[in-house]
């Protein structure tokens, strides 16, 4: 399975790069209900999440609502993600900040600071517009599953 994903990715992000993001947006859904249904055992996993965290005070629909939704938005982030490595120039259209002045105040002074993010909106996409923005930037993720994609990105 974890050679069908490695190659999907390759065959995707190559054909992401003769393409208009608009057009890649309209593929996102097709790839993701294509890519949820090879994915049981993840399925299996967040299904499993679900019933320890909340048993049977949440309907069986609402468990499978919050997994297909959770799958969607995992699903966008890889595909903008695959899409903006090779179209870094358009990642500024699609990640920005609020209030970013606190930071380069900070930078100016000749601090650093210390952000903390969580798995919110695509926050890999954050981290390559803060180093396009020539914030130095240190990350601290665990190492993919997939060590020859891993290899790919260091």
């Amino acid at each position: 399975m974890r050679a069908l994903a490695r190659n999907a990715f390759y065959f995707l992000r190559a054909l992401f790069r003769f393409m208009p993001y608009v057009v890649v947006k309209a593929m996102t859904s097709g790839i993701i209900a294509v890519a949820f249904h090879l994915v049981k055992s993840k399925r299996d996993v967040a299904k499993e999440s679900l019933d320890i965290a909340f048993g049977a005070s949440m309907k069986p629909q609402e468990k499978e609502r919050i997994i297909k939704e959770c799958f969607a938005t995992l699903g966008r982030s890889m595909v903008e993600l695959l899409y903006f490595a090779d179209h870094p120039k358009l990642i500024e259209h699609k990640a920005f900040f609020e209030n970013l002045h606190y930071l380069q105040d900070i930078l100016k002074e000749g601090k650093g600071a210390i952000l903390v993010s969580g798995h919110i909106g695509n926050f890999p996409l954050m981290l390559l517009r803060l180093v396009q923005m020539g914030i130095p930037t240190s990350v601290i993720l665990r190492s993919a599953r997939d060590h020859v994609i891993e290899k790919d990105f260091e």
